[in-house]
């Protein structure tokens, strides 16, 4: 049995952020809507159900990126990943969200505080994970004002080979692939 708040949020999302413009722009429009929506509290709730993060008004980069992947999924049909990123300083972590696009994946940096994403500088394309990490310069050409406890600023999340070991899957360096499916938070 589905959740009754499933369709009235949905129904929120569209009319707040439209239906124009291809996939590529509503998934933009969508990350903006929730850095919007989402107030940055940490420690957040300890859920993982979207409805209740959205009912909440509050999350940390992890809930704000489950309430993107689960929105992505939900409006658009489209295949979606959570990155949990490990920074070069050992201490920190973030969560980033993956959506295949076309034939590739994207990466949207969802949190309200760190929102972006990396194109490429040839055809300007949405870069996922794994290009990012290959085009490191481009996330330190941000110049973002957030810096590891090792002064090193987002880049140390795209340039460290140290994985973090409780995890299973390992494919990308200083990440880890959270192929969850969007019903499972739900």
């Amino acid at each position: 049995m589905k959740d009754p708040r499933e369709a009235i949020w949905l129904e929120k999302i569209r009319a707040d952020i439209g239906e124009i413009g291809p996939l590529e722009i509503q998934l933009l429009n969508l990350m903006h809507w929730v850095g919007r929506t989402l107030k940055s509290v940490n420690p957040p709730m300890p859920t993982k159900n979207p409805l209740d993060i959205l009912d909440s008004g509050i999350g940390w980069c992890e809930q704000q990126v489950k309430v993107f992947l689960w929105c992505a999924n939900r409006l658009y049909g489209v295949k979606t990943r959570e990155v949990a990123l490990y920074h070069t300083d050992g201490v920190n972590g973030h969560s980033v969200a993956e959506v295949f696009c076309g034939d590739r994946w994207l990466l949207f940096d969802v949190h309200s505080e760190h929102q972006s994403v990396y194109r490429h500088t040839k055809d300007g394309h949405i870069m996922g994970y794994l290009e990012i990490c290959a085009n490191v310069e481009q996330v330190v050409a941000e110049q973002h004002p957030w810096r590891g406890t090792n002064g090193q600023g987002k880049e140390g999340f795209y340039a460290t080979a140290v994985l973090h070991p409780s995890l299973r899957d390992r494919r990308g360096p200083g990440a880890a692939y959270c192929n969850f499916h969007p019903d499972d938070w739900v």
